[in-house]
C-alpha cells in the first residue's frame, strides 16, 4: 500500500533499517522521548530562565515606580502617611535598582555567550 509502512521482525537484524513515512529510523522509535543534553542545550535553558527573571524585575520596577510621587507637597493638609509611603517606594526602588543592573548585565553577556555557543556548534557542519 502506498504510504504505510510495515517491518518485518526479520529486518531487525543487522541491515538497512526500516523507515516510517515520517522518516523515524526503526531504531529511534524507542528513543523518541530521550533528549541530548549538550552545552549548548544547558546554557541556553539557563539563558532563558534568566531573562526570564530580569523581565519580572523589570515589571516589578515599573509597577513600583508608577506608585512614586515625583513631588510631594507637605503642608499641614498632607497626611504624614503619604509621606511615608512615598518614602518606602523610593527606598524599595533604590534597593532593586542596583539587582535590576546586575542581572541585566549577566543576561547580555550570556546572550553573547549562547550566540557564540551557537555559531561554533553551526560552524563547522554549515557549506559556504
Amino acid at each position: 500500500m502506498p504510504g504505510v509502512y510495515f517491518c518485518a521482525p526479520a529486518q531487525r537484524t543487522p541491515g538497512p533499517l526500516c523507515a516510517d513515512p515520517l522518516g523515524i529510523q526503526d531504531q529511534d522509535i524507542h528513543n523518541l522521548g530521550a533528549f541530548d543534553m549538550t552545552a549548548l542545550n544547558i546554557v541556553t535553558v539557563l539563558w532563558g530562565v534568566l531573562t526570564v527573571a530580569f523581565i519580572g524585575l523589570m515589571i516589578y520596577r515599573g509597577n513600583l515606580a508608577n506608585h512614586e510621587t515625583d513631588q510631594l507637597f507637605l503642608n499641614e493638609t498632607t497626611p504624614s502617611s503619604m509621606h511615608a509611603e512615598n518614602d518606602m517606594v523610593v527606598r524599595r526602588l533604590n534597593q532593586i535598582g542596583p539587582i535590576c543592573n546586575g542581572v541585566g548585565v549577566v543576561d547580555v553577556l550570556l546572550t553573547l555567550v549562547v550566540g557564540a555557543m551557537w555559531i561554533a556548534h553551526t560552524l563547522p557542519s554549515s557549506l559556504f
